[in-house]
Parts: structure tokens; C-alpha cells; sequence
């Protein structure tokens, strides 16, 4: 079975829940369905960390519920790590939370941010944000984050996961974090360069096995070449 290997089935919802009763919806049905875990990503629909904090007493069989992914850009560390430990609070010690720095579409595009430095930003912001979720006061005063703070929410500690395809994101998600979070990723390149990349930084900063969230889409059609093409239509937008 798949448990003896380590692997652990969950439910994503995708990118569009257009209300917190559509998000209740999926995350009940993946309970009723066997899955172990939920998880929101945040792009065009709900706020993941509310949504997930609004149904927490609603999926009490569901051991892990998570946001995959959030984008650092939009958010500052401060603010993120309180809606974190508010979701955390509601959720008992069963959310994970996993940010990324997101992409150039995104953050030049939306937010007219800078998308120059997206390894220091992502570093800087973990410098900010892991000992919030800690119950740590943070002081990082950075090239790109300045966040100076302390947070007095009752939570447990969450753990963080770093969405990462770049061998130098990869290394700092294994050094730093719990692990990573992956979409639009084969098997082989799961395999082959993501992870070998994590686990050598997790080893090698004395942190454990670190885990590797994959997004992997699912459909069931009979026009297979139809959705081929919108699959790379849809890849595209990430270059």
C-alpha cells in the first residue's frame, strides 16, 4: 500500500473556490472519501487561511488541512504569521501552511512588484516568518523584508512548507522548512532533481526527511487531445 511507502493521498480544491460553503462542500466529500488531508491554494478564489479556519470544526476526520500555496508577495510576514496562527488555533495543531515566492505573472503582473530577487525575498521572509509561527519575536531588517514583531496568539507551532522547482529554491526549502510543495511536476522530475536536491540541504543541515507535497491534477475525459492542449494552454502562464 501506499501508506508503507511513506506516500499519503489528499484532496486539493484548485485554484477558483468562489465561497466558504463551496470550500466546506470539497472538504467535507474529501472526508467522507477516505482523504487524509485538505488543501486551498490562493490565487483567484477564497482566502485559503480563512476558509480553512471558518470550517475547522466541520472535518474533524480529516488529519491534515493545508494552503498550497500562498504567495509571499501581497502579505507581510507580520500579517501572514497571524493568519497563520489564527488558522492554527481553530485548526487544533492540524494546519500546514506552504507559501512560495510565487511567479513574475503574479507578482509584476498583479501586484506591480519586484520579481528581481525571488530567492532573497523568500529567504529574508522565512527569516521573518518561522519564528512567528514558533511563538518567536521576529527582527530581520533585510535587502528586501524588514519585520520587527511579536504575536500573542495561543497556537501551536506550524509547520511551513516552501513551494520550490530551482535547485537553489529546493536547497533553501530543505534547509529551512518542512519541505516543499510542487504543481505541474512529472514523476521523473520529482524523482530525479527534486528529491535528491531537498533531502542532500535537509541532510546536511541535521534537519529531518523533509516532505514533498505534489499537486498532481486528475481528470477523467474522452477527448484526451483536447485536454492536452489546455493542460500546456494552462503551463504557460507559469514561464
Amino acid at each position: 500500500m501506499l501508506s508503507d511507502l511513506g506516500v499519503r493521498i489528499g484532496y486539493g480544491a484548485g485554484t477558483g473556490i468562489a465561497s466558504v460553503a463551496e470550500a466546506r462542500e470539497h472538504a467535507v466529500w474529501a472526508a467522507e472519501a477516505g482523504f487524509e488531508s485538505f488543501w486551498l491554494s490562493q490565487v483567484f478564489g477564497v482566502d485559503p487561511l480563512v476558509a480553512l479556519a471558518a470550517i475547522a470544526y466541520e472535518v474533524p476526520g480529516l488529519v491534515e488541512l493545508g494552503t498550497s500555496v500562498v504567495p509571499l508577495v501581497g502579505r507581510h510576514p507580520l500579517a501572514l504569521g497571524a493568519s497563520a496562527r489564527t488558522t492554527q488555533s481553530a485548526l487544533g495543531g492540524r494546519f500546514t501552511l506552504a507559501v512560495g515566492a510565487s511567479h513574475r505573472m503574479v507578482v509584476e503582473g498583479f501586484f506591480g512588484a519586484s520579481y528581481q530577487r525571488p530567492y532573497t525575498q523568500a529567504s529574508e521572509y522565512l527569516d521573518a516568518l518561522l519564528p512567528l509561527l514558533a511563538g518567536v519575536p521576529c527582527d530581520v531588517d533585510g535587502e528586501e523584508v524588514f519585520a520587527k514583531g511579536w504575536l500573542t496568539i495561543d497556537a501551536a507551532p506550524t509547520p511551513v512548507l516552501l513551494a520550490a522547482l530551482g535547485p537553489r529554491m529546493l536547497e533553501l526549502a530543505g534547509r529551512r522548512t518542512e519541505g516543499t510543495s510542487v504543481g505541474h511536476c512529472g514523476p521523473r522530475t520529482i524523482a530525479e532533481h527534486v528529491a535528491p536536491t531537498i533531502k542532500a540541504a535537509a541532510e546536511a543541515a541535521g534537519r529531518p526527511a523533509p516532505r514533498i507535497v505534489a499537486l498532481v491534477g486528475v481528470c477523467v475525459t474522452d477527448d484526451p487531445e483536447g485536454l492536452r492542449a489546455w493542460s500546456r494552454s494552462n503551463s504557460e502562464l507559469y514561464d
